[in-house]
């Protein structure tokens, strides 16, 4: 029996093995089937978006060819434009100027006379004319008068007289006897000029080289450092060299006037860094200059600004200064000033004709209260001129301690105040408040900021004020590349030149030179490239990046420094410091 059942399961387990396996056969066999019938269909799938791809890439190809085709064409369209776009400007220009020309021509024999009282119903001819024969025994006839007539000026002044004379004789002689018609009269008269020449003088005033410029029958003039006069007729000059017109100010572009006090203790070594440093700025205040008579101005010159406004002590101690940019006018009021004081006085005119007085004062320390009552006396003599004060200066008074008490009595009684309230000189730990500015007028001051000390251990103060003055941005201007020109070419192109067909083709003057501009400018033009550069009018030619990033390093530890009053960040702060002071007179030198 026992055998029997082993039998029985031996045959089971047999058929059970040949039953699996078959199974396992059929099953592979039908997950096989099943693969490759999915890998057929993604093939074909795949077969068929990689064709559709292939043919959009080449549309697209097929396209982008014609785009190229289009943009070099384009690209020729806009280069023949801009050729056109300067040939109609080199025309305009000369239009401009030949119209400019004429305009000033027909305006040759007319004068202009300002701030002379306007009355109602005045018989204008007569009244002047009667004028100037009583007060400057000047006889004109009435019949030598063409016209004579108020046009528009600025509102609340007198509107100017414009005088047409009938022979050129009469101005003259009325012009040889400006200063005492203006004196006696109360009046200014000047040349009836364009708009375009008044611009060309303003230009030139603005100009760092031109001392002074001035219009004299019908022809602009300016004089350059050395003396030396320079007349327009020169302009076909100006085009060899490749040099376009100055910009100038843009009468639109505007800025606040901002004034910078410092106590540099010891101008003369320490100008470069003032140049670098604070150039920027419209005013320069200096105390401390250290100077006497052996230091000349032209020795303590900053490029930008007028000659320094001096009143020096010694090569010692004491001394204050001031710098006025060139766009500014300025009178030097002595009149407001006090012996045995170091306090200096200017009155300063904006270019919308506003004015304002500007004062730098130094008082040594330790100073007896007499100081004070010249300090008083001169205040006053300041706020009965009835103009917006603005006087800086090193005061050592610290506005921070009691013992400044009286100070600001005595400032409370001549109606000022000051504007500067932190630290400003960092001799101790805690720092003094003692370069101040204060003012009769501090609605006007839009900003006041203490900046990071650059030559000693005094702050400069800077203050921004509501009058208005020229922003100058950087333009571009086209030069000569001299390094590119074939001068051999230009010689003998300029010799085989038939100078006599280019100027006695015409009877005509203005065919003339304009002839030989035309065939002067194309033949330079041809051997002489041009190249087109950026001017940066605040750029100082030995500023570079290893300094400008310096500069940014030491007012942030400055900032750091003045937070924690920290006495390792105030060592770093100096070590910085005199790093800078040491790479701009390096690269200076």
């Amino acid at each position: 029996m026992c055998r029997k059942k082993s039998d029985l399961t031996e045959i089971v387990t047999e058929i059970f093995k040949s039953l699996s396996e078959n199974l396992k056969k059929q099953i592979k066999k039908e997950i096989m089937s099943e693969v490759k019938s999915e890998v057929e269909k993604l093939k074909t799938n795949y077969d068929s978006k990689i064709s559709h791809l292939h043919d959009k890439l080449n549309t697209i190809e097929f396209e982008n060819g014609n785009l190229l085709e289009k943009n070099a064409s384009l690209h020729s369209d806009l280069r023949k434009m801009r050729e056109v776009v300067d040939e109609n400007n080199k025309k305009a220009t000369e239009s401009v100027r030949l119209g400019n020309w004429n305009e000033q021509y027909s305006r040759k024999k007319n004068v202009k006379i300002y701030h002379l009282p306007e009355n109602r119903n005045e018989d204008l001819p007569h009244s002047l004319l009667n004028e100037l024969k009583n007060q400057v025994k000047l006889d004109i006839n009435p019949s030598e008068v063409v016209a004579m007539h108020r046009i528009p000026g600025k509102e609340g002044n007198p509107r100017p007289v414009l005088i047409k004379f009938l022979r050129m004789d009469t101005k003259i002689s009325l012009l040889r006897k400006k200063k005492a018609i203006n004196e006696a009269l109360k009046v200014r008269i000047g040349d009836d000029i364009t708009k375009l020449n008044q611009g060309l003088l303003n230009r030139l005033y603005q100009h760092d080289n031109v001392i002074s410029s001035w219009y004299f029958n019908g022809h602009v003039y300016g004089s350059d450092e050395e003396g030396t006069r320079h007349r327009s007729i020169i302009q076909f000059l100006l085009l060899v060299a490749g040099i376009e017109q100055n910009p100038g100010p843009d009468q639109s572009n505007k800025k606040n006037l901002k004034i910078v006090h410092n106590n540099v203790c010891s101008l003369l070594p320490k100008l470069d860094l003032i140049n670098n440093e604070l150039h920027d700025y419209d005013i320069i205040c200096i105390s401390e200059s250290h100077l006497d008579k052996s230091i000349t101005d032209d020795q303590i010159k900053l490029n930008g600004f007028h000659k320094p406004i001096r009143l020096d002590r010694n090569r010692h101690g004491g001394g204050v200064t001031i710098y006025i940019k060139n766009s500014l006018h300025f009178i030097i009021r002595n009149d407001i000033s006090v012996s045995n004081l170091e306090l200096l006085w200017v009155e300063v005119r904006n270019c919308s004709n506003e004015k304002f007085l500007v004062g730098v004062l130094y008082r040594p320390p330790n100073s007896n209260s007499n100081l004070w009552d010249l300090f008083s006396e001169s205040v006053d003599k300041a706020l009965d001129c009835n103009l917006p004060i603005f006087l800086c200066g090193d005061f050592n008074c610290d506005m921070m301690s009691n013992s400044s008490n009286s100070f600001k009595k005595l400032l409370n009684r001549l109606n000022l105040e000051n504007v500067v309230w932190e630290s400003t000189n960092f001799t101790t730990q805690t720092g003094t408040c003692i370069d101040l500015c204060v003012t009769n007028r501090k609605n006007l001051i839009k900003s006041v900021t203490v900046l990071t000390p650059i030559c000693s251990s005094h702050s400069p103060v800077s203050v921004e004020i509501s009058f208005k003055t020229f922003k100058q941005h950087s333009f571009k201007r086209q030069i000569r590349d001299f390094k590119r020109a074939d001068y051999e070419g230009l010689k003998n192109q300029l010799n085989d030149t038939d100078w006599d067909d280019v100027v006695f083709n015409s009877n005509n003057i203005n065919d003339v030179y304009m002839n030989f501009v035309k065939t002067f400018e194309s033949t330079v033009n041809r051997y002489i490239p041009t190249k087109t550069i950026t001017v940066r009018p605040n750029d100082k030619p030995f500023m570079n990046n290893l300094i400008r990033n310096k500069i940014r390093h030491r007012n942030r530890i400055h900032h750091k420094a003045k937070t924690s009053n920290n006495p390792d960040h105030w060592k770093k702060f100096r070590e910085i410091r005199n790093e800078i002071i040491s790479l701009v007179r390096k690269a200076k030198g």
